[in-house]
Order: structure tokens, then C-alpha cells, then sequence
């Protein structure tokens, strides 16, 4: 366990008082997906994925200790929607428009390396599931909140 790892599970869950200003925990929000699910809210992150976060707190994010509903949603591109216009929206909230489609549903790539690291695609784009969800989203269309 790192230091930073340590400080960033007690900050985002305990109030800090320091000289000057009070910082509280960061909020907890939910977000439920499941196969009859065709909008999410959260916070967008594209950083190589499109992702879907329950708040902003993109940098002491672990998928690996979260609850299911407090995990980020991977998203996968069915609009065609051009990533210039995708990056205005980037750490942004934003609501989500789509359908679910369950991770282990997509191809496996052809490759060895593919098949030896179970490396799942959709329309050519692999798709990385960084957020350990069971469905990744498939995007119709964006919107700031």
C-alpha cells in the first residue's frame, strides 16, 4: 500500500479540518445499470476510454474497491459521435443517452495475444472495461447536464 493510496482512502472518508477551510468527504453517488438502463449521470472522463464516473473525483478512483453502483461505466461509441466534439464534454457532468451490452457478449479480438488476454471489441475498438462493470454502454448520444 502506497502513502497516497492510504491518504486517499482516509480523505474520502473523513472530513479534514485544516488552518483556514473545512473540506468534508467526497459524496457517495450511485450509479445503477443494468440491461433495462437507457440513461446515465455522471461525470465524463476520456482518457483513452470514455468513461462515466458517480462524481468527479477522477484521481482517487480504484474500480477495485468500489461497490458495483459506485463503480464508472465504460462507453462505447454507436452514434459515431467525432472526438473533438466528445472532449468538449471531458470532466464535465454529463447525461448519457444508450443501451447496455454486457462485456462478456463482445468478440474477442483474433489475435493471440487477443485470446490469451481475453481482449473484448466493438465495431473494430477494443474495449478496455477499465471500470469492472459486468455491461458497458453504448453511447446514441451526450449532453452537459
Amino acid at each position: 500500500m502506497s502513502l497516497k493510496w492510504i491518504a486517499g482512502v482516509f480523505l474520502s472518508t473523513y472530513a479534514v479540518v485544516l488552518p483556514g477551510c473545512a473540506v468534508g468527504p467526497v459524496l457517495k453517488h450511485e450509479i445503477e445499470l443494468n440491461q433495462r438502463t437507457v440513461q446515465l449521470e455522471g461525470w465524463l472522463l476520456i482518457k483513452g476510454e470514455w468513461n462515466v464516473f458517480p462524481n468527479s473525483d477522477f484521481e482517487n478512483y480504484n474500480p477495485y474497491n468500489q461497490l458495483e453502483k459506485e463503480k464508472c461505466v465504460s462507453l462505447v461509441d454507436v452514434a459515431g459521435l467525432s472526438n473533438r466534439k466528445v472532449l468538449e464534454y471531458d470532466r464535465k457532468k454529463v447525461i448519457v443517452k444508450g443501451a447496455p451490452i454486457a462485456y462478456e457478449s463482445l468478440p474477442t479480438g483474433t489475435s493471440v495475444s487477443d485470446r490469451l488476454l481475453s481482449k473484448k471489441y466493438f465495431k473494430g475498438e477494443m474495449v478496455e472495461n477499465s471500470c469492472l462493470r459486468t455491461f458497458v454502454f453504448a453511447v446514441s448520444g451526450i449532453q452537459v447536464e
